[in-house]
């Protein structure tokens, strides 16, 4: 029987035939084509069937085998891949085997293949996938171009989709694509667009690439406060809010800060949403801090936000030294009843923050301030009057309270004491 060689000594201990004897491919440069053998095994001995390249055999890149089944009946896949050959004709063998259990051969049969390559042109991938940010351009994505053949084939290339650029629509040779996304006119969504590659003059020498783009909109940071204050040194919890943004459904992001003493709750997360933030004001001293919470796109990093902050820590509402001596001298020198001097001014000067608004309160009928509100440092006019008031000691409190922030406040004592005359 021709192409097979029996290794028992003319027994049929290790027989087995094929539906086919030998194998052709045509294709063009760059295809994957596969074809089987069916083997039928009969013979008495045979325990196992190998296939492969046997001795003075050549093993060639573009062939290879596999083998599947038991028992009397199996498969063998044979593929041929022309990726990077030249035009031309190709061939090459394998050998079939039977042996016995104790692994000795049987018999052997040989497959003959040829392959016959014409030029083509292709893509070494068939699909480019993308991601890009509404309004923001995308670079160029380069796209290989493989043909064997004649190395100087003119070719056109063409786009179906406007937003789709090309940068070198023509060409010679084997080379690169520049492909590049114009986002400007699209809105959020999915877009598929194809590249059509064609040698010039000979249309069936082409090959396309799909090109699979998600758009999404850009990270945006919503209105927000731009400016804190905190007064330094005061008890409380941490200080906690939100920065709302605006984002797809479809992005990632992550989110961090470089403003001292801030830190992020959620620091991830998807679509839209708030930025969380904490804040305690023990952490820093009396100062300006200005720094920026960012929010960043985990696929594309061009999408991008920022949202500016100013941290102002002041200091408390402190009554000064002289405001306390005055409140002393007041109590040291008493009003004498029934005289003719029963009013008094007095000027108290104190510090506060820049942005303290603040307000004074009096628990006494007879004290009285011109200037009841106020912003930032300065001084309380107290008016003190002591008609209607008999001989007696008549304490007092002044606070002065930053009404926007209640827990910055002092407290002055004041003595009011009306003595009788001698």
């Amino acid at each position: 029987m021709e192409g097979v060689v029996d290794l028992v000594g003319g027994t049929a201990k290790g027989t087995f035939t094929l539906d086919k004897s030998s194998l052709s491919y045509s294709q063009r440069s760059g295809e994957f084509l596969n074809q089987t053998i069916q083997i039928n095994v009969t013979g008495s001995d045979v325990t196992y069937v190998v296939a492969g390249f046997d001795e003075g055999q050549s093993e060639v890149p573009w062939l290879s085998v596999s083998l599947s089944g038991s028992g009397s009946q199996y498969t063998l896949d044979i593929s041929a891949s022309s990726w990077g050959m030249a035009a031309g004709n190709y061939s090459a063998n394998f050998t079939i085997a039977t042996g016995d259990k104790n692994e000795k051969p049987l018999q052997k049969r040989v497959v003959n293949v040829t392959l016959s390559v014409t030029e083509n042109f292709a893509f070494s991938q068939a699909t480019i996938t993308r991601y890009a940010v509404a309004g923001k351009p995308v670079g160029d994505q380069v796209a290989d171009i493989w043909f064997a053949g004649k190395s100087t084939a003119a070719w056109t290339a063409t786009s179906s989709a406007p937003w789709l650029v090309i940068s070198n629509p023509t060409g010679t040779g084997g080379g690169q694509l520049m492909l590049g996304v114009d986002t400007r006119d699209l809105t959020p969504g999915n877009y598929t667009g194809t590249v059509q590659l064609a040698e010039n003059g000979n249309a069936t020498n082409s090959a396309s690439l799909q090109y699979n783009l998600t758009v999404v909109a850009p990270l945006v940071f919503s209105a927000a406060p731009d400016e804190l204050i905190f007064v330094a040194g005061l008890s409380g919890s941490d200080y906690r809010a939100e920065l709302p943004f605006s984002g797809d459904a479809q992005t990632n992001w992550m989110a961090s800060t470089d403003i001292p003493g801030v830190s992020i709750y959620n620091a991830e997360g998807s679509g839209s949403g708030n930025i969380e933030y904490r804040l305690n004001p023990l952490w820093l001293s009396e100062g300006t801090y200005t720094g920026r919470v960012t929010l960043v796109d985990k696929n594309d990093f061009s999408n991008i936000d920022h949202h500016t902050m100013k941290i102002i820590v002041e200091a408390p509402i402190q009554f000064s030294e002289l405001a306390m001596t005055r409140a002393q001298e007041l109590q040291a020198n008493p009003i004498v009843y029934g005289s003719d001097n029963l009013q008094r001014s007095l000027e108290l000067p104190f510090t506060a923050g820049d942005h303290a608004q603040w307000t004074s309160i009096s628990n006494a009928h007879w004290l009285t301030t011109s200037n009841v509100v106020g912003t930032g440092s300065g001084s309380l006019q107290l008016q003190i009057n002591a008609s209607g008031l008999p001989v007696g000691t008549y304490p007092a409190e002044l606070r002065l309270e930053d009404y926007l922030n209640p827990q910055n406040q002092v407290t002055l004592n004041l003595t009011l004491v009306v003595a009788a005359p001698t």
